[in-house]
């Protein structure tokens, strides 16, 4: 009988191990062709084979990951036998089939390995998105990166593998095994944090510790922040701490930069010694950040609860020259960023704020007790004109850092929006009824407000209200100081549920007659 051809036994072969892996699903499929009979019979292959069957010229071999399955095919391509291994024996078979036998296909086909070219553009293209996403939560664009090469000839790993990504040129120059790492997205991502907060902070240490916990803000998957925490060795950190909704943790994000910020104007400054800058300053910054994380708090607090805390615990070791000045700054921040309850008088107010005790060692120190508390009391009272006149003799006087004024003029502008009082009342609850959007503006500060306007408001579902009538003082040449505006939007409701308002988008010229926009949540209208 003349034997098959060749190319009709590979026919076979390649449809028989096509219909194994569409029908059975298994991990992958190989038809495989023996090297010689001697050679394979030399293994973990049934003796029965060897009397009762002709020689075995080809394989086909299904894994199922737990469990493997051989198929024998003669010369001509026909299965004469099939065997099931179990887990235990499996690694042996496939050495045997390795060392005994020739692939000659594979379902599905093998990826060939990336070379060191390609693993390098996937590695900084990787790099780069992670930048990207931070400038865009941000909003601070870095004028360079470095960028990632990988080398096979680069120093092999250690195990402080953050110390590889330290940049002495525009290009960071990595160990080809790099590109497999678990911890390789953690990593770029601490690194891509360490260029910025390093623009910011300058090659401080707490830039690092920083960069560890904006990563952990960064970084969505609970295994990533795992990785992170070991990074970073902080054992008292948690992963649950930062388990929020992530358009809460994008905003943390952007408050840690305006914080770094601040920390940079103030003890960053030729007005401190680098030095100042000790560990546990570094700390108390770091953990103040931490521990007030998704609460309604801002920078100015934060930073100034930890110089406070830290002032103190300098003032009970020994004396320092650095203290007075970072204590009269940390207070004028504290008072800032304080809240006065409408129900409570200045002088009640004032005496209760958690940084008192400072206030008066300040006020020894400088010895303007009657200036520092004139200054403080205009904050509370909102006299915007009186804040800025008295900080600029205080300046002056107690010898407060020029770095100060960097962000000053910040101060003032949102100083101005805390003395805008906004009530909101809705006149309309049922379906069917016509009612008035009602929002009171009262200015408490001292200063005019020119060209003041209110943005029509807006709300989802679109469809819910419907504007009817004419809508009432949109906008005025000037909202005087103490003076009231009434602003109605008549509207018809349409359907039941809730409506949510879009933000009250207040703009108004400021003291050096730029333009402020300002923002204030609406509570939601529920319709019956």
């Amino acid at each position: 009988m003349p034997s098959t051809p060749p190319r009709d036994v590979k026919k076979r072969l390649y449809e028989f191990a096509k219909h194994e892996y569409n029908s059975k699903k298994p991990v992958y499929v190989e038809v495989r062709k023996a090297k010689g009979v001697k050679t394979f019979y030399r293994g973990p292959v049934p003796q029965l084979i060897l009397t009762k069957y002709k020689p075995i010229a080809y394989i086909v071999f299904a894994d199922y990951d737990s469990l493997g399955r051989l198929y024998y095919f003669n010369r001509d391509g026909y299965c004469i036998k099939d065997t099931s291994y179990s887990e235990d024996a499996l690694g042996k078979i496939k050495k045997h089939l390795k060392k005994t036998t020739i692939r000659l296909l594979r379902y599905p086909k093998l990826k060939p390995s990336p070379t060191i070219s390609e693993q390098t553009v996937a590695l900084d293209e990787q790099f780069a998105k992670i930048i990207v996403e931070i400038e865009k939560i941000t909003n601070y664009k870095l004028s360079s990166r470095p960028i990632i090469t990988l080398n096979s000839k680069a120093m092999p790993l250690s195990e402080n593998i953050l110390t590889l990504l330290e940049a002495k040129s525009d290009f960071w120059q990595l160990p080809i095994d790099f590109s497999a790492l678990e911890e390789k997205t953690e990593i770029l991502t601490i690194k891509a944090f360490d260029i910025f907060f390093e623009n910011i902070l300058k090659k401080t240490p707490l830039a690092r510790k920083f960069s560890f916990l904006a990563s952990m803000l960064f970084l969505k998957d609970r295994h990533s922040q795992e990785l992170i925490l070991n990074l970073a060795k902080r054992n008292k950190w948690s992963v649950g701490h930062f388990d929020r909704e992530e358009r809460y943790k994008q905003k943390e994000i952007s408050n840690l930069f305006d914080y770094c910020k601040l920390i940079s104007a103030t003890v960053l400054t030729n007005d401190f010694p680098l030095s100042f800058l000790t560990v546990e300053l570094e700390e108390e910054l770091l953990e103040s950040f931490y521990h007030s994380l998704f609460e309604e708090v801002d920078s100015f607090a934060r930073f100034s609860s930890a110089t406070l805390n830290y002032c103190l615990a300098l003032l009970a070791r020994k004396a320092c020259k650095q203290v007075p000045l970072l204590l009269t700054l940390t207070v004028i921040l504290h008072v800032y960023s304080s809240r006065v309850k409408e129900n409570e008088s200045k002088e009640k107010s004032l005496s209760a704020l958690p940084a008192r005790k400072e206030i008066k060692y300040c006020i020894k120190q400088n010895g303007q007790t009657k200036l520092v508390i004139d200054f403080l009391q205009a904050i509370l009272e909102y006299k915007v004109k009186t804040a800025k006149k008295l900080f600029m003799r205080l300046k002056e006087v107690a010898k407060l850092p020029v770095s100060l004024q960097k962000f000053w003029h910040g101060c003032l502008e949102s100083l101005i929006k805390k003395s805008i009082s906004v009530v909101v009342q809705y006149t309309l609850t049922s379906f069917g009824t016509a009612g008035d959007l009602v929002i009171k503006i009262f200015n408490r500060s001292d200063v005019a407000l020119p060209s003041f306007q209110i943005k029509e408001l807006s709300w989802k579902p679109r469809d819910a209200l419907e504007s009817i009538g004419v809508k009432r003082h949109l906008r005025k040449k000037m909202l005087a100081p103490g003076e009231e505006l009434l602003f109605t939007q008549p509207v018809l409701a349409k359907r039941k549920g809730t409506v949510k308002l879009s933000n009250l988008e207040l703009t108004f010229g400021g003291l050096k007659g730029e333009r402020i926009i300002y923002l204030i949540p609406l509570p939601k209208l529920k319709i019956s």
